[in-house]
C-alpha cells in the first residue's frame, strides 16, 4: 500500500492536480519517498531502541502523519531535482519531523497500553 497520494504532492508544490505531465516522475519520486520512510522508520526505532513498538513494515494501516511524510519527501526530492535547495530542505525536514513524532506516539501508547505489535 503506497503512503503517499499523488494529488496532495501535486498541490504541495503548487500544480494542478488535473495536470498530468509530471506524474511520471512524482510517482519515481513518491515510491522512492516510501522506502525511505521505512528505512527512517526502521533506523530511528532502532536507535531509541523501540523497535518492539513498531509495527511490521510496511505499515497497513497508515496514519496521517506517515502519509503527510512521505508526500513531503516525494516533494523534498521533486525541489532537489530542480536545484531548489531550501525548499528541499524543509520539506525533508517536514518530513523527518512528522516520522520522528510517530515513533514518539508509538513509544508513548506501548507506555499507556503495554506494546500491542
Amino acid at each position: 500500500m503506497a503512503y503517499y497520494t499523488l494529488d496532495d504532492i501535486k498541490r504541495y508544490i503548487g500544480f494542478e492536480t488535473t495536470n498530468t505531465d509530471y506524474d511520471a516522475v512524482l510517482t519515481d519520486f513518491a515510491d522512492k519517498a516510501d522506502d525511505q520512510v521505512d528505512n527512517r522508520l526502521f533506523n530511528t526505532a532502532s536507535k531509541r531502541r523501540r523497535l518492539s513498538t513498531l509495527p511490521e513494515l510496511p505499515l497497513t494501516t497508515v496514519p496521517e502523519s506517515i502519509k503527510f511524510a512521505s508526500n513531503a519527501r516525494a516533494v523534498a526530492y521533486y525541489y532537489a531535482r530542480s536545484q531548489n535547495t531550501e525548499s528541499h530542505d524543509l520539506w525533508m525536514k517536514n518530513s523527518d519531523k512528522s516520522i520522528d513524532e510517530y515513533i514518539e506516539r508509538l513509544d508513548s501508547d506501548a507506555k499507556i497500553y503495554g506494546e500491542t505489535f
